[in-house]
């Protein structure tokens, strides 16, 4: 069996999932520094063009949330500090020590609760002196998707370029941004490989490990991450066949793989998802060809985040195209209370998706850690006995 950094590919994605700071940590000891971002909707590459490790923030659902509500909260009106729990949960480890080893941290546009951390990290620190953050940088961003933002959009990129710099000292030139869009493609590209696999009739690939290797992308150095899927698709062949209910999972982002292990353990299979930890983050926006810059901000203004689009009907479609794209026998749309984002909009797409013949279930309000796991699990193994029975060793 062929091996990745220290193990079999899903091994080492395995290790990385319930380990996360591990790689930081590495990269640190190796004279190295870490730079921290919320989201999918950073431009990694100039991060690693400045010789950084970039480190995508991910929620614990056993986060002390007392931090928050002491140190944050506190300073604002109650209709001014409500947010889901798992953004709480990441603001919880900067406020705490969990995340000490990060260097710089960018925050981004992106949900209101993600981009007003920018501020509340701010005030927290100036009503605490003992509360210790790495230097901020507020990245915006216009989310037309027209062609009038597009200077905007492209100084935003300049601006973080900029930033960047000035934390490592040096100015980043175009031949590193050229080589870090490159080697950012061809890890777009393995996961896009994972991406078919886990579509295959039957896949292979369980719910969990493509979770992991998504999650992976976005901790590990490229070259560690690119060797562990190779790996990990190299032993693809030697795995066993999932032939249960193929599955379409929609609603809030997963930064733990609890609702996925329960549904592996069920029998049935996540082949595709909508969301910002899953098979979103590989998608293909061709670049313009042109400066390292300009193609990094084409990219950066045409890709969403936390599945925003303009227009509304856009959110719908895309997120229903992926569904159907993938042959899914059934979808599963899971929203965290507090997530408004995803309230907004999964309503609609449950309704096109059972108008498309797709049997969705639609779990509103629920919790971020999935407790009671019993409940949960009986509720989606009721609903998989209702889904048709099929040869999945061909497509539908």
């Amino acid at each position: 069996m062929t091996e990745g950094a220290n193990g079999t590919g899903l091994d080492v994605f395995r290790r990385v999932y319930e380990d996360r700071n591990a790689p930081a940590r590495a990269w640190k000891e190796r004279g190295g520094k870490v730079v921290g971002y919320f989201c999918d909707n950073v431009p990694t590459e100039l991060i690693h063009a400045a010789g950084f490790l970039p480190y995508r923030i991910s929620g614990q659902p056993e986060a002390d949330l007392m931090r928050v509500r002491d140190q944050i909260d506190a300073l604002y009106q109650n209709d001014l500090a409500t947010r889901p729990e798992f953004v709480a949960s990441m603001l919880s480890q900067l406020l705490g020590s969990e995340l000490a080893f990060l260097d710089y941290l960018i925050i981004p546009h992106n949900r209101h609760a993600i981009q007003a951390i920018y501020r509340e990290l701010q005030e927290a620190a100036q009503e605490n002196a003992d509360l210790k953050l790495p230097p901020l940088h507020y990245m915006d961003k216009a989310w037309s998707p027209f062609s009038e933002p597009d200077g905007f959009n492209r100084n935003a990129v300049v601006g973080l370029r900029d930033a960047l710099a000035a934390w490592r000292g040096r100015a980043i030139d175009d031949a590193d941004i050229a080589t870090s869009i490159e080697v950012a493609e061809a890890t777009r590209s393995l996961l896009r490989e994972i991406n078919a696999a886990r579509l295959d009739h039957p896949t292979k690939v369980s719910s969990s490990a493509a979770l992991w290797a998504h999650a992976a992308a976005m901790l590990l150095p490229p070259d560690q991450f690119a060797r562990a899927a190779r790996a990990m698709l190299d032993e693809l062949p030697g795995l066993p066949e999932r032939n249960g209910p193929r599955l379409f999972l929609g609603g809030s982002p997963f930064d733990h793989d609890r609702l996925y292990a329960l549904i592996d353990a069920l029998g049935a299979t996540v082949v595709t998802e909508d969301h910002c930890w899953g098979a979103r983050t590989a998608d293909d926006y061709a670049l313009p060809q042109g400066a390292p810059l300009d193609r990094l901000a084409a990219r950066f203004h045409a890709a969403p985040a936390c599945s925003i689009r303009y227009s509304f009907e856009d959110t719908i479609d895309a997120s229903v195209n992926r569904a159907v794209s993938a042959d899914v026998d059934c979808a599963i749309h899971y929203v965290f209370a507090g997530d408004n984002t995803q309230s907004w909009e999964t309503p609609d797409e449950v309704k096109a998706l059972r108008e498309r013949g797709i049997p969705t279930l639609h779990l509103a309000e629920q919790r971020y850690d999935c407790a009671p796991p019993e409940d949960i699990k009986a509720q989606i193994s009721a609903f998989l006995a209702t889904v048709p029975a099929r040869d999945r060793r061909q497509p539908a």
